[in-house]
């Protein structure tokens, strides 16, 4: 699993980096909002994790802390995912590139979790079996 975490970590980071330089400054901003860089920082956290548990003895906690990572990232994504599709105030061509890459990143943490979810499941039955 050490690799698909490294995988979603590096599209993350794409995603992150991607929206802060296609975004425009807010109005009387000089610069665009560091915020567009949270998806960086979720893959960077992963990406750690992901490193971590190339190493057998370590694999186990890792990827129970990327789980962790991934579910409070994919609840906070979406929390401001609807706050931002129900904001009008805000310039539609910001809010049309939040938007996309608040789904984006919706996506890869909830298909993130799904994988993990089913890894621990896994890891679980073979355990039970004595693999």
């Amino acid at each position: 699993m050490a690799i698909p975490t490294l995988l979603v970590a590096f599209l993350l980071i794409l995603t992150g980096v991607g929206g802060y330089l296609l975004g425009h400054p807010e109005a009387g901003a000089t610069h665009v909002s560091y915020t567009a860089l949270i998806p960086a920082w979720v893959g960077l956290a992963l990406g750690i994790l992901g490193a971590i548990a190339l190493n057998e003895k370590a694999r186990k906690h890792a990827m129970h802390m990327a789980a962790m990572v991934g579910l409070l990232a994919a609840g906070g994504d979406g929390f401001q995912l609807i706050k931002t599709i129900t904001n009008t105030t805000t310039a539609p061509d910001v809010r049309n590139l939040k938007i996309v890459s608040m789904s984006v990143t919706l996506v890869l943490c909830v298909v993130f979790m799904v994988l993990c979810v089913r890894s621990f499941i896994q890891a679980r039955r073979n355990r039970t079996l004595g693999k």
